[in-house]
């Protein structure tokens, strides 16, 4: 056979390699798939998007107008199967049966020529919500909220329309890049008799699903309603929460047990000071009882709503979400706030030491030039909040007022500080918000600044609270009110130490134009060997920076 090559833009053919006379767009080799560059209806295949063990899925362009949609094939091997093609026809008919907006939209359903059946839908850019778990991007409490209802509508329209998911997971729930939601892959729905859109039977015993998101009753391969789907769905919103799956098993059987006997762990003490009310909605989700879960998804939408009020601004940021072959970066860093710890390292926070440290003051410009009397008057201030600090029985010290800084020079305080927990403690990340112009943190009344660093202890000995813990992260956090101290004990193995920044927030400020928060950290590639990185808001922006101030 000719050598074939396709243009992945707008699915033109050539005889050789090169770009495409249209486009100017490299062009891919099409050897090995015959459908590439093929048309379909009113549409040219272009590229292949994704393969399963069922079928394919396509992007293809209309090339007179240059509308996108996506082709979803059923594969060779299932032809023959009349229930295969029968539940592949099946999402069609049920997904046009809902018609939701954050429900994958279906356009039409064939045959190619040689007997393969196709369902042509709606093109979505963005990446599955398994791809940002994947990366360790951990998407703010309020955002993943704001997510989770707009899936709950979907499936309240579903459940409302006789229709159970019964494959709720990361992989079947998208987010555009906007950071909406739709749902995805109804193909093995459960669909009321009453709907008679032509689906084949389900029998009880069979198990559908996948293993770690199943409920319990699809687990023991039992009848199920739409409660099945609320708490598939807590499963991955614990997943999100956590950075862990709630139940895991080297086995099938371990799992499915699991799932049907085993209460999970807490929320909250995996992912930090998780509000209560937001740790109660995913439990209650996952009862064992269907019949104490939600009574209907609008009703754990709600729920979900109300929990999440009270979270701060940088909770509800949209994680940056690039079209389907861009890389996801890192979200938008976020600040712990009250009953929040922070969002990357998602683990139980405990107050070691509240008292404000006047360590802060030694970095303003003023303290620099100051006289032999200042530095001896903060000798004797730093020793005095030290003893109080470290009292056992004089309870917490009043907070006091903590000048403007620059939270880079402010590092080595930070560093003893966390120290002073644990003693091997490295930093592997920096977090700022409430920039001012001049690069500093500004700590007026009025103003939410704050600075949080991270610093890995490989060790886990945290002597201060008399206890030892795998891999921890120690977070020294700056505020108007003073500086604290706390320790995480989970997620902390994607934390790699940065050595002291080369760059200032006023040069970065420079470069930058103008800085609302910053975050640096081994981001792109979380490897040792990895380069540190600054992740930059300015303005309505967001800028990578490196590392490489002189």
């Amino acid at each position: 056979m000719a050598p074939r090559f396709v243009c992945p833009a707008c699915g033109e053919s050539a005889p050789a390699a090169g770009y495409c006379t249209h486009d100017g767009t490299a062009l891919s080799s099409a050897a090995d798939d015959d459908l590439l560059g093929a048309t379909v209806g009113s549409f040219r295949i272009t590229r292949l998007l994704g393969a399963g063990g069922m079928g394919q899925v396509y992007r293809a362009v209309n090339p007179s107008i240059g509308s996108q949609v996506a082709i979803k094939l059923l594969s060779p091997a299932f032809v023959r199967s009349k229930p295969a093609v029968e539940r592949f026809f099946a999402e069609a008919r049920a997904v046009n049966l809902i018609r939701h907006e954050h429900i994958v939209n279906v356009l039409d359903l064939a045959m190619l020529p040689d007997g393969r059946p196709y369902i042509t839908m709606e093109y979505l850019e963005g990446r599955p919500l398994s791809a940002l778990l994947r990366e360790h991007s951990v998407p703010g409490l309020g955002w993943l909220a704001r997510y989770f209802i707009e899936v709950l509508d979907a499936l309240a329209a579903a459940h409302q329309s006789g229709i159970i998911h019964r494959d709720i997971k990361p992989d079947n729930l998208w987010v555009t890049p906007q950071g909406h939601a739709k749902v995805l892959d109804f193909g093995i729905a459960k669909l009321k008799p009453s709907t008679d859109v032509g689906t084949p039977e389900t029998h009880t015993g069979a198990l559908m699903g996948t293993p770690h998101y199943m409920s319990p009753e699809q687990a023991a391969a039992k009848p199920v309603d739409h409660k099945s789907d609320i708490y598939s769905l807590a499963v991955v919103l614990y997943e999100c929460v956590t950075g862990v799956k709630p139940f895991d098993a080297p086995s099938l059987f371990e799992l499915l047990r699991q799932h049907i006997e085993h209460p999970p762990v807490p929320p909250s003490q995996l992912s930090g000071l998780l509000p209560p009310a937001y740790e109660q909605v995913i439990l209650r989700a996952l009862h064992k009882d269907p019949s104490l879960r939600f009574a209907s998804a609008a009703e754990m939408g709600a729920a979900l709503e109300v929990a999440a009020r009270g979270l701060g601004p940088e909770e509800f940021k949209t994680p940056t979400i690039g079209p389907d072959t861009a890389q996801v970066r890192a979200p938008v860093p976020r600040a712990p706030g009250p009953g929040v710890t922070a969002a990357s390292w998602g683990a139980p926070a405990q107050t070691v030491t509240a008292a404000p440290a006047p360590a802060g003051r030694s970095f303003a410009p003023w303290i620099l030039t100051a006289g032999f009397f200042v530095i001896a008057l903060m000798a004797v201030v730093t020793l005095v909040v030290f003893l109080v600090s470290r009292g056992r029985g004089g309870g917490r010290a009043r907070p006091a007022t903590v000048q403007n800084v620059e939270p880079v020079a402010f590092l080595e305080a930070a560093r003893q500080r966390a120290r002073e927990v644990a003693p091997d403690a490295e930093l592997v990340r920096i977090e700022a918000s409430g920039v001012a112009a001049d690069g500093k943190l500004d700590f007026s009344p009025r103003a939410t600044a704050r600075a949080d660093y991270f610093f890995l202890s490989p060790r886990g000995k945290l002597e201060a609270v008399g206890r030892e813990q795998p891999r921890c992260i120690v977070r020294v956090s700056v505020t108007r009110d003073g500086v604290t101290t706390a320790f995480t004990a989970a997620r902390c193995l994607d934390a790699w130490v940065v050595p002291k920044p080369k760059c200032t927030l006023p040069q970065l400020t420079r470069r930058a134009g103008s800085l609302s928060s910053v975050s640096l950290a081994k981001y792109v590639k979380r490897r040792e060997d990895a380069l540190p990185e600054w992740f930059v808001h300015s303005g309505t922006s967001q800028l990578w920076l490196p590392d490489d101030c002189e």
